[in-house]
């Protein structure tokens, strides 16, 4: 918790603006702000880091290249 903390107040990388979402309505709402649109897409990938928990395999059926100049990146 306390590295998250010190994370989430840390000065964003020039060029970048940041903020800590406490929620996924709140990281909407950044991006609105952001974007000025309520057009907002939400694309979501997820790595299972646990080496305790089964491994899954998986087969991509389809994939899509978005291309955009505009994005912001959520990661924890």
């Amino acid at each position: 918790m306390k590295q998250t903390l010190e994370l989430c107040e840390a000065e964003p990388a020039k060029g970048e603006v940041s903020q800590c979402a406490t929620s996924l309505e709140s990281l909407v709402d950044f991006a609105r702000r952001i974007f000025g649109s309520d057009r907002i897409t939400i694309l979501k990938s997820s790595l299972v880091s646990n080496l305790t928990l089964p491994v899954q395999n998986y087969t991509v059926v389809e994939s899509k290249e978005i291309s955009t100049q505009k994005m912001i990146s959520c990661h924890y």
